[in-house]
Order: structure tokens, then sequence, then C-alpha cells
């Protein structure tokens, strides 16, 4: 191969520009594979992973509008009413999260008008 390139140097670019893609490639989807909700790899530990994104994080590879996902920082997750109906005793750790910080915006929001 070094030979091939020795002879062919106008090649090398070419090589190296096809190197850069494929790599590039294969890294994007190993941190997708990781890191994104839609994609499930171990079915048994966690079997629904979208129903644990938090309100206000974005979850697009591009969003055109950042500041929706910010304004909703504050909001209560319209899932803690179907939360709040199961026995506490019941909850997975991410539910009771869920529900507590749910109660503190609560208690912000009431504040806040209190204070206006």
């Amino acid at each position: 191969m070094a030979t091939f390139l020795a002879k062919n140097v106008a090649l090398v670019p070419l090589f190296v520009a096809v190197g850069l893609g494929l790599g590039g490639g294969i890294g994007f989807g190993i941190h997708y594979l990781k890191n994104n909700q839609d994609v499930v790899l171990r079915k048994k530990s966690n079997p629904d992973p979208w129903n644990k994104v938090p309100q206000d994080n974005n979850t697009k590879l591009f969003s055109f509008n950042p500041d929706f996902w910010r304004a909703r920082a504050q909001l209560t997750d319209p899932r803690l009413s179907f939360m709040e109906s199961k026995p506490e005793n019941e909850r997975t750790l991410h539910e009771q999260a869920m529900v507590e910080r749910a109660k503190q915006i609560r208690m912000n929001d009431k504040e806040r008008t209190i204070h206006s």
C-alpha cells in the first residue's frame, strides 16, 4: 500500500478524506447508540428510556428554537398528575425525584405570586 501511495501521491488526500469520513460516521453512530433515548440496546435494564427525559431537555440533534426548552425548565411535568396517584412505596427513584422537583417548582411559583 505504501508503494502504491508513493507512486500516486495525488490519491493521498482522497484516502485521508474517506478515512476521516468513515471514522466520523462510525464515531457518530456509537455516540448515538450510547446517548440517545430513541435507541434501546438494553431492553431489560432500561425498557423505556424515553419516559425518563426531562421536560426541558432538548433531544434533537439541532434545535431552531433553543429558548423553547429553556422556557420549559420551570414548568411542572405533565406526567406528575399520573405519578401522584401512584402510592409512594410503588414509585421508582426517578419518579420520586420527579415528584419532589415538581413540588419544589410549585412552591417557587406560589412564592413568586405572593411577592408579585
